[in-house]
């Protein structure tokens, strides 16, 4: 009886120990998971931080090119046709850069906000993990 028992508690402290090195696996699967996306993460902010100086950009180019529109306001109207033209293919170029920035802006913060949930749901499981490893 006390061999059976042993056995069976060998086993048992096998088992445990297979499941342990399973659980730190885990944990350093989880973590590595977590650099990738904290990375992930940083990357895109950066993105997000250089769309940001190209928007001020454009914001200081429009700013320059209404400023010079409104100086030459008088003259267009002695101007012939192509220049109106011109002028509308300058704003329409304006218009669709304000409308990429925005789309580009408004992409970048929703990539964040999912990765900010991927990485608190991460940080969960790693938790978990711990909890279970301890």
């Amino acid at each position: 009886p006390q061999a059976d028992l042993v056995v069976f508690l060998e086993g048992k402290v096998d088992r445990l120990e297979r499941e342990k090195g399973a659980l730190a696996q885990e944990k350093s699967d989880l973590l590595q998971e977590k650099s990738s996306l904290l990375q992930e993460k940083n990357d895109i902010l950066q993105e997000r931080s250089d769309l940001s100086l190209e928007v001020k950009e454009l914001v200081r180019e429009r700013g320059l090119l209404q400023r010079r529109l409104q100086g030459q306001e008088a003259q267009l109207e002695s101007v012939e046709s192509g220049r109106d033209l011109r002028l509308e293919e300058w704003e329409a170029k304006l218009e669709e850069v304000e409308r990429k920035a925005a789309r580009g802006r408004s992409e970048l913060e929703r990539r964040v906000h999912t990765l900010e949930g991927q990485l608190k749901d991460r940080e969960k499981l790693l938790l978990k993990a711990d909890k279970r490893y301890q």
